[in-house]
């Protein structure tokens, strides 16, 4: 179940994308990477999403593959930015530490922050 904290039109597309890359309706190039992804919470400027790797993601040594990390966290990156601008963004710097490995079945939680700063003229 998600944990909702606030009520917001943004939130709802969030977890209709969310769902429908976790069962293959929505980014069948990514299908590999987000079957079973879970969203466990969302409010403003945060997301948090879970899921068990699976076989489709592992390298050629068992472990998780790490463009398939980048590739989640990117998503969710995404989808943080678009619960508080109510548009689509790119990414323009990813910065991921890997610290270890991840074997098959191990269950990876994302979560992900936006703080926007908005400066004006004056």
């Amino acid at each position: 179940m998600v944990e909702k904290e606030m009520e917001d039109p943004s939130l709802e597309v969030i977890r209709k994308w969310i769902k429908g890359l976790s069962d293959g309706t929505y980014g069948q190039e990514f299908t590999s990477t987000t079957r079973v992804i879970r969203l466990v919470k969302a409010h403003k400027g945060f997301i948090l999403c879970d899921l068990i790797i699976h076989s489709g993601l592992l390298d050629e040594n068992g472990n998780w593959h790490v463009s398939a990390i980048a590739t989640l966290v990117d998503i969710i990156a995404s989808f943080t930015s678009y619960s508080v601008t109510s548009c689509l963004q790119v990414t323009l710097d990813l910065s991921i530490s890997y610290y270890s490995t991840a074997k098959l079945q191990a269950v990876f939680s994302s979560s992900c922050i936006i703080h926007f700063l908005t400066i004006g003229r004056g």
